[in-house]
């Protein structure tokens, strides 16, 4: 018995030493799959800043249109 338990002991330790390699892969897919959350959180608030910007713009572009649009108006009235 005391053989088997020895045995068994060895045979886990190798086991334990060929997961070694296999947790080092595991904690760099973490931390790529980590960076790169990151790196989507941030594109997002980009994307977020720039729909904000487009929206403004959009306004300030419609506004100048009126504004033309009634510069123009006025204008030929005042040569008809």
């Amino acid at each position: 018995m005391q053989k088997t338990y020895v045995e068994t002991q060895q045979a886990l330790e190798a086991e334990s030493q060929e997961l070694k390699p296999l947790e080092a892969k595991k904690i760099k897919i973490v931390d790529v799959i980590d960076a790169s959350n990151n790196i989507l959180v941030d594109v997002n608030k980009q994307l977020e800043k720039s729909e904000a910007m487009i929206k403004r713009a959009n306004f300030v572009i419609f506004k100048d249109e009126l504004v033309r649009m009634e510069e123009t108006a006025r204008l030929e009235q005042l040569s008809a």
